[in-house]
């Protein structure tokens, strides 16, 4: 009894080793890794932009011992998924975070994903 309950632990302890991102893609990327994404709290910008959509990144804790997502953890998911759908901007950002129901803790931030009338 002993044995195996020692084992669970192990085991559950080395299933969560890892900070995982909430990724679901299908198609082709538009992504350029010289690409400057613009992150902004603010719902408008200078430019005239066309809304791509809404647009959210997750990055969590697993395991007790590593240490908590940061905002700018979560900003470099948000610049890596906006590239993917080809976006200049991500206005209207949203962040929170706290403790989940399978994470020690997580940081999310959301907002609208944009391009410039302007940009080729």
């Amino acid at each position: 009894m002993k044995f195996t309950f020692i084992i669970l632990i192990l085991l559950f302890l080395s299933c969560s080793c890892t900070n995982r991102s909430k990724t679901k893609f299908s198609g082709v990327s538009n992504s350029n890794p010289t690409w400057n994404v613009i992150l902004s709290e603010a719902t408008n910008l200078d430019r005239s932009y066309y809304v791509l959509g809404d647009i959210r990144a997750t990055v969590k804790k697993n395991m007790l011992f590593f240490p908590n997502p940061t905002k700018k953890q979560v900003d470099e998911e948000l610049i890596r998924k906006a590239r993917i759908i080809g976006a200049d901007a991500v206005i209207n950002l949203n962040y929170k975070g706290g403790i989940g129901f399978t994470t020690w803790s997580y940081m999310e931030a959301s907002g609208t994903a944009v391009k410039f009338n302007d940009s080729k």
